[in-house]
């Protein structure tokens, strides 16, 4: 994520394409094999047809997606953990974007992320916009309470990462969007990857 912003934007764009398909066909098989699709979990995929008119279609489960929007609902944080931690050769990271009910316009989004680093995964609070920063203290303060271990795993000017490697990942990045942010189980955060 550092070093892919600074490369300039079409093989930025590329990277993104390419990882969001890996990522979700990741997630579907996860999904697909634990006997655990149903009908509330809908990505759409839009199409073209003949005569030019967009219509959704329902994505093929055992092909790579690619698309320019995706989400995913907060409930299915822990089976997308399960997958990428499954996976023969895991994204770099895969972060997720929410913008929380109580949000403040002019500080924006937040931005976490499950990671690898030196082959472990970890859990990530990427301090480099406005409302992370903000927010930073109260993660570190819901991580420790909750017996999680973060550490400073970045920092340039006043950018940091601050990083979890123990305990339970998926719970603590779902913890942080739903008790953290009140975000409902339904609700849709953006899905990015690299």
């Amino acid at each position: 994520m550092i070093f892919i912003s600074q490369l300039g934007g079409d093989l930025e764009t590329f990277i993104f394409f390419a990882a969001i398909g890996y990522v979700l066909y990741l997630y579907l098989e996860e999904l697909r094999l634990n006997q655990e699709i149903s009908e509330d979990i809908h990505i759409k995929i839009e199409q073209v047809d003949e005569t030019g008119i967009a219509k959704e279609v329902e994505p093929p489960i055992a092909a790579p997606l690619v698309t320019d929007d995706v989400d995913i609902k907060v409930e299915h944080v822990k089976a997308l953990f399960s997958a990428l931690m499954k996976s023969e050769n895991p994204p770099l990271f895969v972060g997720f974007i929410f913008t929380p009910p109580d949000s403040q316009a002019n500080l924006g989004a937040i931005n976490i992320q499950f990671s690898m680093e030196d082959g472990k995964p970890g859990f990530d609070w990427i301090s480099f916009n406005d409302r992370n920063k903000e927010d930073e203290q109260s993660f570190m303060t819901y991580a420790v309470e909750r017996g999680f271990l973060w550490r400073l795993s970045y920092e340039r000017d006043d950018d940091r990462i601050l990083r979890v490697e123990n305990g339970d990942l998926a719970a603590l990045c779902s913890g942080v969007m739903t008790e953290m942010y009140s975000l409902p189980l339904d609700q849709a955060v953006e899905l990015v990857t690299a």
